[in-house]
């Protein structure tokens, strides 16, 4: 569950950085 949630920031990250 941890590396999923892990997974799930650096993806939302990559989001933001794609938005910004």
């Amino acid at each position: 569950m941890q590396h999923l949630t892990g997974l799930t920031i650096i993806h939302d990250t990559a989001i933001t950085n794609t938005f910004t």
